[in-house]
């Protein structure tokens, strides 16, 4: 199918397949010719996925319920019932159990606190179509394709560019 998010976690590694709507899983070693990866969960709607500290593996998704958490036997638990996001990409958890959320189409990076609703954390200039994140120390770096931007936020919601393309010019 089509791979739109990729984690490992002890030799495995998990895809989340957005034609099959699907999370695969398969040796981080490899597979045979005649081997295939291993279905870990359908997902409907599957975007993004991560692995937090504790194993859990956190998926994201187009459809309710958007934002699941894993386990390893593929058994899950909403993170919250209600359709929030407009176009969910990506999912980063801290160490804390905080969930970020990329959404492209609300241009918006929303923030879900365990056993909270999510709230917009980040939104508008210069964020145009965030798709990407990741924590990286203290800080998140997050993509944004239309912004042809990479931007370091800090927890407080400081926004610092870090990489910026030339101007998209509409083709």
């Amino acid at each position: 199918g089509i791979t739109n998010a990729i984690s490992v976690v002890d030799g495995t590694v998990y895809s989340a397949d957005i034609e099959q709507q699907t999370i695969w899983k398969f040796p981080a070693a490899g597979l045979g010719i005649t081997q295939q990866p291993t279905p870990f969960a359908e997902v409907p709607g599957c975007r993004g996925l991560f692995i937090d500290e504790l194993g859990f593996i956190w998926v994201v998704s187009t459809v309710q319920p958007q934002l699941r958490k894993y386990t390893g036997d593929g058994t899950f638990e909403p993170v919250f019932e209600n359709i929030v996001f407009e176009f969910p990409q990506q999912v980063c958890v801290t160490v804390e159990g905080t969930a970020y959320v990329t959404d492209s189409a609300a241009g918006t990076v929303w923030r879900i606190e365990r056993g909270s609703q999510p709230e917009k954390w980040l939104t508008g200039a210069p964020l145009i179509s965030p798709v990407g994140i990741a924590q990286q120390g203290r800080s998140f770096v997050i993509s944004d394709p239309k912004a042809n931007s990479v931007f370091r936020v800090s927890k407080d919601a400081r926004i610092e560019l870090i990489i910026a393309g030339p101007p998209l010019t509409p083709s």
